[in-house]
């Protein structure tokens, strides 16, 4: 099959999940500031990609020179912005949001594809088949994913809105960070301690090779890092803890194998 170079992304800016803007000349902001949004009016969330990190597996397509999605220079471990097209070996990261979903998806050879996402406990009434999962009686399996919603930063200091999802093997690392997160603490003014916000520290990621039994692959690495300090970032990730407050329930699922431990993976 011939190679089909990936396709530039462009990225948009929804309406319930802002991006920062990239800082642009005096001229530019002249021209268009009366017209900020002028043309999005009858936009709605459906009409946006909901931006995913994910990280590359040795199955992904994106890494697959035989598949249509291959893109050169791709390479398992590597993270893909599902919006905007971009690579990378690290990412800076501050989660603002979290959500548990139970997510139904449907064999591979029964077409694949997402089905619906469910609220914890909708799982316990079905029973778990050889390989683990629950599985309904049309067929189709259940996987308990914990999504962080956040912001991406770049190196130039402007942000993104990205979605992680841990899954499968990383649900564990899932439970082991929110852990981390939640004993980093600050000292009131009245002398008594009190838990951070999600948001206070941006976050590392980069991946480890993990392996078991039934093979191996690429693993969420999160180290901790600076405090956010600056007011400008710090009320950006307050804006996104509410943006996403108010929209997750409804936002649309991960695309197939957005997870290091999706469809990619099967374990």
């Amino acid at each position: 099959m011939a190679k089909k170079e990936t396709e530039k992304k462009e990225v948009v800016e929804s309406p319930s999940l802002p991006v920062k803007a990239t800082p642009t000349s005096v001229a530019v902001a002249s021209l268009y500031e009366s017209a900020a949004g002028v043309g999005f009016e009858h936009t709605t969330r459906e009409d946006y990609t909901l931006p995913f990190l994910k990280l590359l597996q040795k199955m992904s397509p994106e890494v697959d020179a035989d598949n249509g999605a291959y893109v050169e220079g791709a390479k398992a471990g590597m993270f893909f912005d599902t919006a905007t097209g971009e690579f990378m070996e690290t990412a800076d990261f501050i989660p603002c949001y979290y959500r548990r979903a139970i997510v139904e998806w449907r064999e591979r050879d029964d077409g694949g594809g997402f089905v619906a996402q469910h609220e914890p406990g909708y799982e316990q009434q079905f029973t778990r088949d050889d390989t683990g999962r629950w599985r309904t009686p049309d067929g189709t399996y259940l996987v308990d994913t914990r999504y962080f919603f956040g912001l991406r930063r770049r190196a130039d200091g402007t942000t993104l809105y990205d979605v992680l999802a841990f899954s499968a093997t990383q649900a564990k690392k899932a439970r082991t960070w929110l852990t981390r997160m939640q004993v980093l603490k600050f000292l009131q003014a009245d002398g008594t301690q009190a838990t951070l916000p999600i948001f206070a520290h941006i976050w590392h990621l980069s991946s480890v090779s993990e392996e078991n039994e039934k093979g191996s692959w690429r693993g969420y690495k999160l180290e901790l890092g600076d405090l956010v300090q600056d007011p400008q970032l710090a009320a950006q990730a307050r804006a996104a803890h509410e943006a996403f407050a108010k929209t997750s329930m409804n936002v649309g699922p991960p695309p197939a194998a957005a997870t290091p431990t999706g469809e990619d993976v099967p374990f």
